[in-house]
């Protein structure tokens, strides 16, 4: 029979991997762990989304997983089995997020999955005692393309001399990575709606330049390729 006392011992066991902690200190994958005992998911989705959005500056995948204790039903033994990106992931690919806003909608979308639907078994002689914690898994993206559909400033948003191009003409954000092509065929002529201008100078760069993605180190060659001034700013 389960008791309190051989439950408390498993969890005490295999404290370290229960406990919340994170590990943002690698270049490749960050982890977020955070402990589930005593509380829902939905009681920390604003504690993980300030850690994450605090810590991660650029576009990064991400997916997760779940710290589950199971019980086998012939022998009463109490096992605790750890997230990892193996076999226990939720997610079969992981999603990318842009934005603040992407990653709220994806920790959002969380509460509402059935994750009990999702946990695998050893086999059928284990069944769910409970989820005791929750660890995403952070693949970094470092260099990433101008035009990362992040979310701009009010101050840019609302100045009637600036063209922000985050929407084509159907009010849909773009998510492609070409804004700072769609403002070199601005500049030489093409209307607002320049979605074909603005493909034609993108082949016509990575054509002359055997280049593919823009990222800040490639401006030099593009400021000879559009004939333009440019500056990268960066906001804070």
């Amino acid at each position: 029979m389960l008791t309190f006392v051989v439950f408390s011992r498993c969890i005490w066991e295999n404290r370290d991997q229960i406990r919340t902690k994170l590990r943002t200190a690698n270049h490749v994958q960050n982890t977020y762990n955070y402990s589930l005992e005593g509380r829902r998911y939905a009681d920390i989705v604003e504690q993980v989304h300030s850690d994450i959005t605090a810590h991660e500056k650029t576009r990064f995948k991400i997916n997760y997983s779940y710290g589950v204790v199971m019980r086998n039903v012939e022998t009463d033994q109490l096992r605790y089995f750890y997230g990892s990106l193996g076999n226990a992931r939720m997610l079969d690919f992981a999603v990318l997020i842009s934005d603040q806003e992407d990653l709220r909608h994806f920790l959002e979308n969380i509460c509402d999955f059935d994750m009990r639907e999702k946990i695998e078994r050893p086999d059928t002689k284990w069944v769910l005692v409970t989820v005791i914690n929750i660890i995403f898994f952070v693949s970094l993206l470092p260099d990433i393309p101008i035009g990362g559909g992040v979310k701009l400033p009010s101050f840019i948003i609302n100045n009637k001399g600036l063209h922000e191009l985050v929407k084509n003409h159907n009010n849909r954000k773009y998510v492609d990575n070409l804004c700072l092509f769609r403002y070199v065929a601005l500049f030489g002529g093409a209307s607002l709606d320049c979605e074909r201008a603005t493909k034609e100078k993108f082949y016509k760069y990575c054509h002359e330049q055997e280049l593919n993605p823009v990222i800040f180190v490639n401006c030099s060659t593009l400021k000879t390729f559009s004939k333009l001034t440019l500056w990268c700013m960066r906001s804070s």
